[in-house]
């Protein structure tokens, strides 16, 4: 891993996980996230293949849209606001009548996230806790012996 990726992980506060190639099964979340796009696009490609380019956008913005199981909250924690579906009436192009500096932007937008993330950062700590609670029932063989 390069130097400036490592110093940009750092500054982000990411945990950099390495996986092998050959061995998917070890990245288990991008595995269980790639399984909801390729069901989802699955039921809409025609039996040639050659559609997919046209409903994977329309699938993405749908799962986007879509609110979170632990969270909660679709896109809202990205953008600072819920992403509206298009419609007939929001087609059109909106122009916005203030136009706040772009710090100011910042600030605002930070301001509205930091309750969001609380709620989030909470409802996700709950969430492993149940599923490290849960034990899976393992077969007793000393019986078969």
């Amino acid at each position: 891993m390069s130097k400036f990726f490592q110093e940009t992980c750092k500054v982000l506060g990411f945990h950099k996980v390495n996986t092998t190639s050959y061995h998917l099964a070890s990245n288990g979340m991008v595995e269980s996230w790639q399984r909801s796009p390729n069901t989802g696009v699955s039921h809409c490609i025609n039996s040639a293949n050659n559609n997919s380019d046209v409903f994977v956008p329309v699938f993405l913005m749908d799962y986007r849209a879509t609110p979170n199981t632990t969270t909660k909250y679709s896109s809202y924690l990205l953008h600072g606001r819920e992403m509206s579906q298009p419609t007939r009436e929001n087609l059109k192009a909106k122009i916005s009548k203030e136009n706040p500096s772009h710090r100011q932007w910042l600030e605002n937008l930070k301001a509205s996230l930091r309750s969001p993330y609380k709620l989030v950062k909470g409802a996700n700590s709950r969430s492993h806790q149940n599923k490290k609670n849960i034990t899976i029932a393992r077969p007793n063989f000393e019986n078969f012996k």
